[in-house]
């Protein structure tokens, strides 16, 4: 929407006229392939920019949080939500035995559990970029962003119910709405919006900003409008550009770090 070099040299958010190409993937983060779309679990929501200057990708989620801070502990949480490896059946108790013992869960477990986990529409949630990046301008001047996707199609959410009902019924109709919409010429729009926060002002909060299990409040650190993404086509391969398809926060271009 605007120049945004007083904060980053990243090329593709440097002129309000210039488009950059993006591939989005949807996914659900406990549920195996096949597994249903309406299941209470956190929404991936992987961003990849073609930008000038290279590949740019933003990995998130639907929720502002995540489960642990300690990188060392996501295997365990890889553990605690997948299959028994004896039985290979899943088992709520596992999950609550590992969030149980992990205080810094409870945020993103309070936002798991609320309607927000339950969703019927990927064109329908919001995104988040849960880590804090760093935007650098050309005077080597440093500040903190963390990333937000706004849907412009309205937040919709189902309950339990809902959730149980789909799940026997349409198991896929999250990705079917998301489909038929874009076969049918129809689009999905989100607008890119960021906080900032001074690194100095890092030191003198009663949070650590760079934890991923925390939020920024937004009366303390409002939010600012960068840019829209819309979706207007769907793959042709699926397998080969959608599951295929990698993402890594290390993918990053001059401007980001």
């Amino acid at each position: 929407y605007q120049p945004l070099s007083a904060y980053t040299t990243a090329a593709f958010l440097q002129d309000p006229n210039e488009t950059t190409d993006v591939f989005v993937r949807f996914s659900l983060a406990g549920g195996p392939k096949g597994g249903p779309d309406t299941a209470r679990d956190i929404r991936g929501f992987a961003t990849k920019f073609y930008t000038r200057d290279g590949i740019y990708d933003i990995v998130g989620n639907h929720i502002p949080v995540f489960l642990v801070g300690d990188a060392m502990k996501f295997p365990d949480v890889i553990h605690a939500i997948k299959p028994d490896p004896r039985s290979n059946l899943r088992n709520i108790e596992r999950f609550f035995d590992f969030v149980s013992l992990t205080p810094e869960a409870t945020n993103a477990l309070i936002w798991l559990y609320s309607d927000l986990g339950t969703v019927r529409s990927f064109r329908r949630i919001n995104g988040y970029g849960i880590n804090t990046f760093v935007w650098v301008n050309a005077d080597g001047k440093r500040v903190y962003v963390k990333y937000h996707w706004l849907t412009q199609q309205g937040l919709e959410t189902i309950d339990r119910l809902q959730a149980e009902e789909l799940a026997g019924s349409d198991p896929d109709v999250a990705c079917r709405d998301l489909y038929t919409a874009l076969m049918k010429g129809e689009t999905a729009s989100y607008e890119l919006c960021v906080q900032m926060m001074e690194l100095e002002k890092a030191g003198t909060l009663e949070f650590d900003p760079l934890d991923c299990t925390k939020i920024w409040p937004e009366d303390r650190f409002p939010l600012i409008k960068v840019g829209l993404m819309t979706l207007d086509r769907a793959p042709d391969n699926y397998f080969a550009q959608v599951e295929q398809a990698c993402f890594s926060p290390s993918n990053l271009v001059p401007g980001i770090e």
